[in-house]
């Protein structure tokens, strides 16, 4: 899966699809949460 990560930060595109709830909330697919780590009220930096 570490290449996964490479992914995001720029080495290779790559194409993901997430939803948008009913209220804005934006929820990428869980694949993306495991792969970052990303938690119940962390933080995301949109580029």
């Amino acid at each position: 899966m570490n290449q996964n990560i490479n992914n995001l930060y720029g080495d290779k595109s790559m194409s993901v699809k997430g939803i948008v709830g009913k209220k804005g909330e934006l929820f990428p697919p869980k694949r993306i949460r495991d792969m970052i780590g990303l938690k119940i009220g962390g933080e995301v930096v949109y580029r």
